[in-house]
């Protein structure tokens, strides 16, 4: 008797490595089935067209203007060309005949973005239908049969001017464009303000960490591979990154205007001293503001093309 219970005892301890290993392997298909159709219906919801994550992307790095438009972009009524042109429909190089070619350069509000108060002003997607370039194409063609007009979107979000100098360099040069209009300021004024006396009219373009990693991949930190990789790979990444992104920004501003609130004071007095060193830095570099502007003036009446600034 005694000799079976030993034996049955060995049985057991032989056997609970295995209990363990099976245990473990079924909690492991249980999360990864979970994960897997967590990540389909995100996909369902998330991805337009059953397209990739890697599509959701809006900007992708670019190596003249350090980023552009993702050409595979395609959500919530924004349509991105093979090119990069906010625009849905493809545009030759050649100018067809009696054709008045101009492209709209900027940031967001030549893009067309949607607005950066969320929780003040929800209203939706601006589709390609409802941008400037779409109403002004509309109205010339309207007003002015006699010529063909073309107003094609190349802004890009976040663009400053020295960067759609290099958009019109690397891009839109050989479509020979009659006019180019450019809807700009914001961006390079909040450039000055916030370079912390670094300001230069190129480096402060943003993506710098990201550029140097395809470069030396070395220099990447595990956690900014992995992270680039999900929200490339997985909707559910994605659509998770995106509202913590959001909220986080969100409740920075809410925290901004409520400490704003505690010392509201008319002018530069109601700044504190970090702020006013920041105000007179950016005052001091108001005039290296036009350079981009001169260079682009004088490239352009070279092509025969009129630069029309709207600051």
């Amino acid at each position: 008797m005694k000799a079976a219970e030993a034996s049955d005892r060995e049985n057991r301890s032989r056997l609970s490595p295995f209990k363990g290993l099976a245990l473990f392997l079924v909690q492991v298909l249980v999360i990864g089935a979970v994960l897997g159709v967590t990540e389909f219906v995100a996909r369902k919801v998330n991805s337009p067209r059953g397209s990739p994550p890697s599509a959701l992307t809006e900007l992708i790095l670019d190596r003249w203007a350090a980023f552009r438009n993702n050409p595979r972009y395609d959500r919530n009524g924004v349509q991105i060309n093979g090119v990069g042109f906010r625009r849905t429909g493809t545009v030759a190089i050649d100018k067809p005949p009696n054709t008045v070619r101009i492209f709209v350069l900027g940031g967001s509000v030549a893009y067309g973005a949607p607005t950066l108060y969320p929780e003040l002003d929800q209203q939706p997607a601006v589709d390609n239908g409802h941008t400037i370039d779409s109403y002004l194409e509309l109205k010339l063609n309207s007003a002015f049969h006699a010529r063909r007009w073309e107003v094609i979107n190349a802004a890009v979000k976040v663009y400053d001017l020295s960067q759609e100098l290099a958009e019109y360099l690397s891009v839109l040069q050989p479509y020979r464009p009659d006019y180019l209009v450019f809807f700009d300021g914001v961006n390079d004024i909040f450039e000055m303000l916030n370079s912390q006396g670094n300001y230069g009219l190129y480096k402060n373009v943003g993506f710098e960490q990201e550029f140097n990693g395809l470069t030396d991949p070395g220099s990447m930190s595990l956690r900014l591979m992995w992270s680039t990789w999900l929200v490339n790979h997985s909707s559910l990444y994605r659509l998770i990154w995106e509202r913590v992104s959001e909220h986080n920004r969100i409740a920075a501003r809410k925290k901004r205007a409520r400490d704003a609130e505690t010392k509201m004071r008319a002018g530069e007095a109601g700044l504190t001293a970090a702020e006013q060193k920041r105000i007179n830095f950016a005052r001091g570099l108001l005039d290296r503001y036009l350079d981009p502007i001169r260079q682009i003036n004088r490239l352009t009446a070279m092509e025969g093309t009129q630069a029309v600034f709207v600051l």
